[in-house]
């Protein structure tokens, strides 16, 4: 999802060099991120700026609101083990919280936990697990 910021001048932009599958155009960055968040199966946040920890903290929240029925996290690099640390020490974190990220630090730890999310909500929803 991609929006014109016309009235942004601090906005990083797009890189030419990722081509979408599909371009959605959006009005700002608000209608922005909530599309993603409605679009996304799950969320891999990797190091990234204010608008990373924008979306980041906001999936997180709708994480909780809608515990059991939300959407993986999944916190992509080692220096997530510190933030998590330093947030867990220093805010009303809950259980529930904890429970909707995983921190993974390579791809093997990034499929491990996807499949551990699907089998969290297959048996959440009384459903079957995937066949291997």
């Amino acid at each position: 999802m991609t929006f014109d910021p016309s009235d942004m001048p601090e906005f990083e932009g797009q890189d030419n060099k990722n081509i979408p599958d599909r371009e959605i155009k959006m009005g700002n960055y608000v209608e922005r991120m909530f599309g993603l968040i409605d679009e996304s199966d799950a969320f891999i946040c990797f190091q990234g700026g204010t608008g990373t920890l924008s979306e980041w903290a906001t999936v997180w929240l709708m994480s909780h609101l809608y515990f059991g029925n939300h959407k993986p996290i999944i916190l992509y690099g080692a220096f997530w083990f510190n933030v998590m640390k330093v947030i867990n020490e220093n805010f009303f974190i809950g259980e529930k919280e904890q429970q909707v990220y995983r921190v993974v630090t390579n791809e093997e730890e990034l499929v491990a936990a996807l499949d551990e999310f699907e089998l969290e909500l297959s048996d959440r929803c009384g459903l079957s697990a995937r066949a291997e």
